[in-house]
């Protein structure tokens, strides 16, 4: 039976079993076997039971709260998604002059009627998850929605497509990629295998049938032709979908590379895969539903996808370019020619026109009419994944990485919230506010300081190298405090912000990741050994006192801290409980008070009033912390890694989800002043 919440501890009394229940307080209840004695036990033709015997009955006789551990299980939702903006290029598609991308969560639409001069026509709403692939059927986009199952949107007015149905997966399968065949679209899903979407009804997309492989594979593109289906997962798998109720595997190559992607086209299966050191194109002859390779051409670099056009393939590499293949002779491939494309990921080609999207938010166009002498004629960027977010005078600042920093105006409505962008053309780990500036933590270039005292047009007044890689940031007064990585730490003056000067710092040799200030005190959290706590009273002679290590840990290492009101927040990646809490009254004899285990490792923390929000790889998690020795989770908001969040007045939550892009929530309780 279920209890309200986690099991901790359990004991028989009599005819009596006692439950201590984590967070749920104690359950008290009563054992009563099947039968009463000296009650013949029916037989199972009597008792219409599979089995000779009936399992004892359990049922809850009482249950008491306690008050300080009580709480609502399962946990009610308290995060509300009010927008997103941004992510990464993931799937692309072409047709009659347009193209359908694959942005974060949603589908982006372009004009590439013009190559020279691509412009963007329309965005569907957010989907619900990303957008892992998509197909085109008419004027409508099937797309494969990670853990939202199958999205179709009805791109008949390109300007504000709309989505018109969805078709939900089994628990745990997220779709990965689609293709679509008259009035089926054919899907993978990792964690589950091919699955066949009825779209007779587009309105009502169904589940028609499913070919599960155990163990689950992580498929990750699919193409299909004449009733023969084939995924690229850990290796080839063929599936006979003529019934696509019941579709049926009929063979499977084993490879020595992981393939990335397939093109299913006549009797010929091409596919590429590999990695860095060992990747190539594959082409294999389809025969009886079997396959046999007949060539193979090594290609080196970072092959994700292929398309076919012309008697020639198109391969992305993501190593930065487009490389074209001669497959005349499918026995003896060759490279035929190749063209610049940043980190090409996905490619689609419709007659003279190839589209290669770079995950990072770049679009080129290329033009193939030549053959073996493909020339790029336009590009286009958008906002791509976002790394780092922060807040400041009524506006929100986000960088993605691409290096753009980005200014959000947080009460428009969706879709005209950018108010102004600065391209600061480096990598960006952390923001810090301070009047009328933004202090940028920005890896190897140091510190960059952006005026925003024009809150709508940010520029960057001035720049300071440093010893290390600025990793974060934080102000406390005018001085600025840097992780630097193996550089420890750096203190900055930024009275004057045009300025800065450095003018102490300290290091133990470790790597330091994340930095917090609380009056003399100052708080490092190195990626292997833990807090390490400096009374920096004399900056002239900062001293380590403590150090906070992780409880449970692998190493001890931390990849975060916060202090608020004499207590730290720390995230500990490799602990049993990811989020841990100390009590430094006295920072130099800290007390650990409690934890609580996350759902992922642990890569952001925020802390406002009685919330903590975590953020880990699969998603943030909100926590209750208003009795720091029994902190406990009471929202999960899965989706994309989050790898930055901030909290503020009001309620607001601002996420920077890489790939997801930046989300913003809302607190239904709203946060404390």
């Amino acid at each position: 039976m279920r209890l309200p919440g986690f099991t901790s501890g359990i004991c028989l009394h009599r005819d009596h079993v006692i439950a201590a229940i984590r967070y749920g307080g104690v359950a008290v209840m009563r054992y009563r076997p099947a039968t009463m004695p000296g009650t013949p036990e029916p037989s199972p033709s009597q008792a219409g039971l599979p089995s000779p015997s009936t399992p004892p009955a359990i049922h809850v006789a009482s249950h008491l709260w306690l008050p300080l551990l009580s709480r609502s299980w399962p946990p009610d939702p308290v995060l509300r998604k009010v927008n997103q903006y941004g992510g990464a290029l993931t799937a692309v598609a072409i047709d009659a002059g347009y193209a359908y991308v694959g942005w974060g969560p949603r589908i982006l639409i372009l004009d590439v009627t013009v190559p020279d001069a691509p412009r963007v026509i329309g965005s569907s709403a957010d989907l619900g998850d990303m957008v892992h692939g998509l197909d085109l059927a008419g004027d409508r986009v099937v797309a494969a929605v990670g853990n939202a199952g199958i999205v179709v949107v009805d791109a008949s007015d390109r300007a504000s497509p709309v989505v018109i149905g969805k078709a939900a997966l089994p628990d745990l399968a997220v779709a990965s990629g689609i293709r679509v065949v008259g009035n089926v679209a054919y899907g993978v899903a990792i964690g589950l295998g091919l699955f066949t979407i009825s779209l007779i009804d587009p309105k009502n997309p169904r589940l028609m049938g499913s070919y599960e492989t155990f163990p689950p594979s992580l498929f990750q593109d699919v193409d299909v032709e004449r009733n023969l289906a084939v995924l690229a997962g850990r290796s080839l798998v063929m599936v006979d979908v003529a019934n696509p109720f019941a579709p049926r595997p009929v063979a499977s190559v084993a490879l020595s590379v992981v393939p990335m992607a397939v093109d299913l086209n006549g009797d010929r299966l091409y596919m590429v895969g590999g990695d860095a050191e060992r990747s190539g194109l594959w082409i294999f002859a389809v025969e009886d539903a079997a396959l046999r390779e007949l060539g193979h051409l090594a290609l080196g670099g970072k092959v994700s996808d292929i398309a076919i056009s012309g008697g020639r393939a198109y391969v992305a590499d993501a190593t930065g370019s487009l490389r074209v293949i001669d497959i005349s002779d499918p026995q003896n491939p060759r490279e035929s020619g190749r063209v610049e494309a940043r980190n090409a990921g996905k490619v689609a080609i419709e007659g003279k026109l190839a589209v290669v999207i770079d995950p990072e938010g770049g679009m080129e166009l290329i033009d193939v009419s030549q053959g073996d002498r493909p020339r790029r004629t336009g590009s286009h960027r958008v906002a791509g994944p976002m790394v780092t977010v922060g807040f400041a005078a009524g506006r929100a600042y986000v960088v993605d990485r691409a290096g753009t920093l980005r200014v959000m105006d947080t009460e428009a409505p969706p879709g005209s919230e950018v108010t102004g962008a600065v391209a600061l053309g480096v990598s960006t780990y952390d923001l810090a506010e301070m009047d009328g500036a933004l202090l940028v933590a920005a890896g190897e270039a140091g510190l960059l300081v952006v005026d925003i005292r024009d809150r709508d047009r940010p520029r960057l007044m001035a720049t300071l190298k440093m010893t290390g890689e600025a990793r974060a940031v934080v102000v406390q007064g005018r001085t600025a405090y840097l992780a630097l990585g193996s550089g420890g730490i750096a203190m900055v003056d930024v009275t004057d912000p045009s300025q800065p000067v450095r003018f102490a710092g300290w290091s133990d040799g470790g790597d330091v990741v994340s930095v917090d200030v609380a009056g003399n005190w100052l708080f490092a959290a190195d990626s292997n050994q833990g807090v390490r706590i400096v009374d920096i009273s004399d900056t002239n002679a900062n001293r380590l006192v403590a150090t906070l290590k992780g409880v449970d840990a692998l190493d001890g290492g931390s990849s975060k801290v916060l202090v608020r009101r004499g207590i730290a927040f720390v995230v500990c990646p490799r602990c049993w409980d990811a989020l841990q809490v100390y009590d430094i009254g006295n920072p130099s004899r800290p007390e650990r008070l409690g934890g609580a285990r996350t759902t992922g490792g642990g890569l952001a923390l925020d802390v406002h009033g009685a919330y903590a929000f975590e953020g880990d790889s699969d998603g943030l998690g909100v926590f209750d912390v208003s009795e720091p020795r029994i902190p406990h989770q009471i929202d999960y908001q899965r989706g994309t890694s989050v790898v930055d969040v901030r909290a503020v007045e009001g309620g607001r939550v601002f996420v920077a989800a890489d790939s997801g892009g930046w989300l913003v929530y809302e607190l239904d309780s709203g946060l404390p002043q």
